[in-house]
């Protein structure tokens, strides 16, 4: 079920420290990220959730969005697939940044270990493959983003980069409180 991966209850909260990682391997602490469920509502016959980002990891901008378990699948409410327990064959998501990158979201099948500050947890990745174009390739860039997610806590760890600067972006579970 979604909900052993996403608990979805108005209170619930995570909190993230957000790191860049340079070439070397050296993590500098760059900010905090805080995501909280901060109510519900029914809007066309679903039961939603309305999850307020303090960051939106890698953002300055905080954003709300609302978000629902639909039959395995955590939806937001402009049609996006953010996580599936039920469908690891299909591409869930696809993003294009305006001719600069491609990004294609698929579940992995084989769960992973995942070490973050909250403790060590057995996840199932949400990952993007992602596409550059060759002509904005200034660095050797991760060819992923990765979204790890571990039953009855929700996602432990998220990880992205830049495309103009040779640093990687990671986002990992420091506390969180669940309802």
């Amino acid at each position: 079920m979604l909900s052993d991966f996403m608990p979805l209850n108005v209170g619930n909260y995570w909190i993230y420290n957000v790191y860049e990682t340079d070439t070397m391997g050296n993590d500098s602490l760059i900010g905090a990220d805080t995501l909280v469920i901060t109510s519900d509502t029914l809007m066309h016959g679903r039961h939603w959730f309305l999850l307020y980002e303090s960051h939106g990891f890698g953002s300055e901008t905080p954003f709300y969005k609302f978000i629902s378990d639909s039959a395995g699948y955590l939806v937001y409410d402009d049609g996006q697939i953010g996580f599936s327990t039920v469908n690891f064959t299909d591409t869930l998501r696809r993003i294009e940044n305006e001719g600069i990158s491609y990004a294609a979201f698929r579940m992995e099948k084989d769960p992973e270990e995942v070490k973050v500050p909250a403790g060590i947890f057995r996840c199932l990745n949400y990952k993007a493959s992602v596409v550059i174009n060759k002509s904005l390739s200034f660095w050797k860039h991760p060819d992923n983003y990765c979204n790890y997610y571990a039953p009855g806590i929700g996602k432990v760890k998220s990880t992205a980069f830049y495309i103009s600067k040779p640093k990687r972006l990671e986002r990992r579970l420091v506390k969180y409180h669940l309802e």
